[in-house]
């Protein structure tokens, strides 16, 4: 009797099936897929993926019969296309094509600090404050500041990452507002509202010279003198005399910068002191 031995049993393949990609962000994404062995051992195994428009794959391994693999560093707003694969001694088997488009990349605004003002006077201040820059590009930053009591603010430009501005023709004795700020596309961001005030109007005293005696005789003598007006109306001026050697001085009123006195009813052969004044409501400068 005969037999005849059957044909060769044909090689079980793996099963592959792509799933959808999951966890899609503007820079990354999951894959997903899953992988039935056949007869033959699985020598590598995972997933190939690429931009749609580009044209060389990319592998990455995955283990498992339910497989996963995260991809960073992506493009944003780019259509991909991906795989699942396993490989054996008889070749590779992929599952179906799928796609995933990453989103749009998130809006990182500045980072706006408002400082203390420094360096305060009667009528300036210096703003300060910190700008850190987000995803879009800045086109405006500085300080908006405002006396307190008033409605509207007023911009002042200031650049870099630590900014300065310094704001004069400020109103004495007056509590200010300000914040720091930085627009780009989306918008303008402001960091915290800070106060400070200014101080008084400083006081200059008149400036006072007493200048050499004219004109003098055996009881006359004319006293001569300048006066500079400071931050303060003058009362009085003009200059106080007295013989050396007696203790009180007497008062004589002189107007004008530029000022003389004439003096008379002197004693002969005297010697006497004299100095100009000015009085304001601070005080007496004398010469």
């Amino acid at each position: 009797m005969t037999f005849t031995t059957t044909a060769i049993p044909a090689v079980v393949p793996p099963t592959v099936t792509t799933f959808a990609a999951t966890s899609v962000t503007h820079n990354s994404a999951t894959l997903n897929g899953t992988i039935a062995a056949g007869d033959e051992t699985i020598t590598a195994q995972g997933f190939k993926y690429k931009t749609t428009a580009a044209s060389t794959w990319t592998t990455v391994a995955a283990t498992g019969t339910t497989i996963t693999s995260t991809l960073n560093s992506l493009a944003a707003e780019t259509e991909y296309q991906f795989k699942a694969f396993a490989t054996t001694a008889s070749g590779t088997v992929e599952g179906a094509v799928m796609t995933f488009t990453t989103t749009a990349a998130p809006i990182v605004a500045p980072t706006v600090a408002t400082l203390a003002a420094t360096s305060v006077t009667h009528n300036s201040a210096t703003l300060n404050g910190t700008i850190t820059a987000g995803s879009e590009t800045i086109t405006a930053q500085g300080f908006m500041y405002k006396a307190t009591a008033a409605a509207d603010w007023t911009n002042v430009s200031a650049t870099g990452t630590t900014l300065a501005a310094t704001v004069n023709g400020l109103t004495p004795e007056t509590e200010y507002q300000f914040k720091a700020f930085a627009t780009t596309a989306s918008g303008t961001v402001e960091g915290a509202v800070m106060t400070f005030t200014t101080l008084a109007t400083p006081i200059v005293a008149p400036s006072v010279a007493t200048l050499p005696a004219t004109g003098v005789t055996h009881e006359v003598a004319t006293l001569n003198g300048t006066v500079t007006t400071g931050s303060e109306a003058i009362s009085a001026q003009g200059f106080m005399y007295k013989a050396t050697a007696a203790a009180d001085w007497t008062t004589v009123a002189a107007t004008g910068e530029t000022m003389s006195a004439t003096i008379n009813g002197l004693t002969a052969e005297t010697a006497y002191e004299y100095k100009a004044f000015a009085t304001t409501a601070s005080g007496t400068v004398e010469g």
